[in-house]
């Protein structure tokens, strides 16, 4: 059995911050990725793709945010569901912060959106250990 040293609070913050910045980011990327697939009219052409937007977006922000909850409590991140649950809100605040959507104010809102509820949750994880 391997034992553990205990992390201090700095390093524990850092590597929560890390982890949740990571999953921000591939969440990121692969919101951009479905948005390129869109333009490119891979999944629908013509004048029915408005019905296929307004029903497969809702759905896809639904997959990611289990997909990140996924990864976040799978690494073992103190209270990831929470992270999970605020890291969509805030990446959502942070789109409509910038003029215009392009692929970096995308990837960059949703990794900041998982840092910023990365952090903001950090002392409900710390004060429960």
């Amino acid at each position: 059995m391997r034992h553990h040293m205990p992390m201090s609070r700095g390093v524990e913050l850092a590597v929560r911050s890390a982890t949740c910045t990571t999953v921000g980011l591939a969440l990121g990327l692969t919101w951009w990725l479905i948005n390129r697939l869109f333009e490119a009219d891979v999944f629908c052409t013509g004048e029915g793709c408005l019905g296929v937007v307004l029903l497969l977006y809702p759905a896809l922000l639904v997959v990611c945010a289990l997909l990140g909850h996924f990864v976040l409590t799978s690494s073992g991140l103190p209270h990831g569901w929470l992270v999970a649950m605020l890291g969509p809100m805030a990446s959502g605040v942070f789109i409509g912060l910038w003029p215009a959507l392009t692929p970096f104010a995308t990837v960059a809102s949703v990794t900041g959106g998982y840092l910023v509820a990365g952090l903001v949750s950090a002392p409900v994880a710390f004060r429960s250990q």
